[in-house]
């Protein structure tokens, strides 16, 4: 029951704040693993039904085009950043992601914020020096999801991503248990996107999470996790960018694939948040992972090396463990 009452009032608290306690939010509620089951109920709710903005309010970002037409005020999603509306152009249906007038403001300010108190914590206490760092890089990451033009970049390189992990349109992957799936990312669209409003073709699809719906249709939740897994494993292995804000609300599943009823095609959807890394750091973290599964200590400091860190012969022992719990 505590947990019911404190779990409640974190998600008032943090839908009152917004900004990036939101996206601390949506973190938080994808960890099941670590946080109790109230807390990541209510806050799920923050990963695609946060705080809307009223239309008249935003409506004069879209820009002015005759084909665009039966935009929907009422959005379909909204998260910390942006909400997202259906619209029509040129006959087909389409999405709206149009940014929050207040997120730049909020975002800004709240790493500006968390970026002080790291380095105050840093001098107090010298072991948690290295949360300085971590912010850092979270801030250069966290404020590209502001500018719109560099989300659709991004999903241009998920496009050709796309093409490497699947030539044609009815080429299949399979789970480990044979189920045939495809994997998809919105195309962006040029003509009506800006800075603030990214316009994307329209995905079919649940929450990856919607268990009762993949029971319906007689998918296992383990396929498609290992169907999950298996699109991150390429991504973030092989590929020149990967999807960074991976929680429930932006992994879509529909039933069938292309070619099939059976099966089931997953979506992958915003990329605001993406990375991507140099071919020499993507190797050494290809290496740290499998040095963590295979209990390979020399090869776990190779891995180190290559992404910039140096491990002691004293920290070997505790960096291993660490990464076998990640």
């Amino acid at each position: 029951v505590n947990d019911e009452i404190a779990a409640r009032f974190l998600y008032l608290s943090i839908a009152r704040l917004r900004g990036l306690w939101t996206k601390t939010a949506q973190y938080v509620s994808s960890r099941g693993d670590i946080m109790p089951e109230p807390y990541v109920r209510q806050l799920q709710r923050l990963q695609d039904q946060a705080d809307v903005t009223p239309w008249n309010q935003i409506k004069h970002m879209v820009p002015k085009v005759e084909q665009l037409t039966d935009v929907d005020p009422t959005p379909m999603a909204s998260a910390s950043i942006a909400q997202v509306h259906t619209a029509r152009f040129k006959g087909e249906k389409v999405v709206l992601k149009v940014q929050h007038p207040h997120a730049r403001k909020l975002l800004l300010d709240d790493l500006w914020s968390l970026l002080l108190i790291c380095r105050i914590v840093g001098v107090l206490e010298p072991e948690f020096k290295f949360m300085k760092a971590l912010m850092v890089e979270w801030a250069k990451e966290a404020t590209k999801e502001l500018d719109f033009d560099t989300e659709a970049q991004n999903l241009k390189k998920a496009v050709r991503w796309m093409r490497k992990l699947q030539p044609c349109e009815d080429t299949l992957l399979h789970t480990d248990d044979g189920v045939p799936f495809q994997v998809q990312v919105p195309h962006p669209i040029d003509e009506i996107s800006n800075n603030q409003v990214l316009a994307m073709s329209f995905c079919h699809g649940v929450r990856v999470d919607c268990f009762d719906k993949l029971e319906e249709w007689g998918l296992k939740c383990a396929s498609v996790m290992n169907g999950v897994v298996q699109t991150f494993a390429h991504m973030m292995y092989t590929n020149e960018i990967f999807n960074g804000d991976p929680h429930a609300g932006n992994l879509l599943v529909r039933q069938g694939t292309s070619v099939s009823r059976l099966g089931f095609t997953l979506t992958v959807l915003d990329w605001g948040l993406a990375k991507s890394m140099p071919d020499d750091t993507r190797k050494g973290f290809c290496q740290i992972v499998y040095a963590a599964a295979t209990l390979d200590f020399g090869l776990l400091a190779d891995g180190f090396l290559a992404v910039g860190m140096c491990l002691k012969e004293d920290e070997m022992s505790r960096g291993m463990e660490l990464m076998r719990f990640f």
